[in-house]
């Protein structure tokens, strides 16, 4: 028969059993539990503070973002703003050059026009004269004139 059957042993099987679960009790509520209960309070601490900081981080983040879009849009009213000055001032200065190019222009435009009437004039005399000439030469040859 198997030992471990034997009624007449029982009596000690039991109380080896009910030491070593009072031992193994004892163990485990002085030792161990604490020991993980220490573990696991430092575990939901550290996640709290992860959280927390993870919180703070993220608002940081939402704060930054909101600085940046408002400061990446003062930035671009100023350069658009810059731009427009710009063109207006190109625009100006355009202008203005085309305006003194039309008066030189025009100025030049008047000179030739009074070169071209002096040298018109000129010519008219130069042929009038030879023409008076001619006219005397030939009034003289048909004895019109001494």
């Amino acid at each position: 028969m198997l030992p471990q059957l034997v009624v007449s042993t029982f009596p000690s099987q039991v109380f080896w059993v009910l030491l070593g679960f009072l031992c193994v009790f004892l163990f485990m509520t002085v030792v161990a539990a604490p020991r993980l209960k220490n573990i696991l309070d430092q575990r939901s601490e550290h996640i709290s503070q992860m959280c927390s900081e993870s919180e703070t981080t993220q608002k940081t983040a939402i704060d930054l973002a909101e600085e940046t879009q408002k400061k990446l849009g003062d930035l671009q009213a100023k350069v658009s703003k810059a731009e427009k000055d710009l063109v207006e001032t190109l625009k100006q200065n355009s202008q203005r050059k085309k305006d003194e190019i039309y008066h030189v222009s025009l100025e030049r435009t008047k000179q030739e026009k009074e070169r071209i009437a002096q040298m018109s004039q000129q010519a008219f005399d130069e042929i009038s004269s030879d023409i008076d000439n001619i006219v005397d030469l030939a009034l003289k040859k048909v004895g019109y004139t001494k």
